[in-house]
């Protein structure tokens, strides 16, 4: 049967996605064998959580951030060196992730933020570097000083 008919059907076209030793089964909606078997999780209540990052869907689309115990860490670490040498700063907020998808992008922002704010606040200059989103090229950083 095809994906168009079992669509068609109400029933769901599932896909097995592997890496190594992992795997996840990607199921559009309906009804499948499968699903009686094995309990399945939905990735629009909860997110995939894959070496670090988070990927979920928010407001009906995809979204990968920076899965959220690391993201606070990162954060944390931030704000113990947000008041150190501002290439110090600036070189560890470039090799948060390589990616940068958008809501990747908003949590650096957020963090840019945060040390910025921290930096006035002390007396400091602050750091600015563009933190943007491109569709071109999402493995390559994005992150650059001007």
């Amino acid at each position: 049967m095809t994906r168009f008919r079992r669509k068609k059907a109400g029933r769901a076209n599932v896909a097995y996605v592997r890496w190594g030793r992992r795997f996840v089964l990607l199921a559009t909606e309906g009804m499948h064998e499968e699903f009686e078997k094995r309990r399945f999780l939905d990735i629009r209540e909860n997110p995939l959580y894959v070496n670090g990052y988070s990927i979920g869907i928010h407001a009906g689309k995809p979204c990968v951030m920076i899965e959220p115990t690391r993201y606070q860490l990162i954060r944390s670490h931030l704000h113990a060196i947000a008041l150190f040498n501002e290439a110090r700063v600036t070189e560890y907020l470039r090799n948060i992730s390589p990616f940068s998808f958008p809501g990747i992008v908003r949590q650096k922002r957020r963090l840019l933020h945060e040390v910025n704010r921290r930096r006035k606040r002390a007396g400091l200059s602050t750091i600015k570097i563009e933190v943007r989103f491109t569709k071109k090229d999402a493995s390559a950083p994005k992150i650059a000083a001007y």
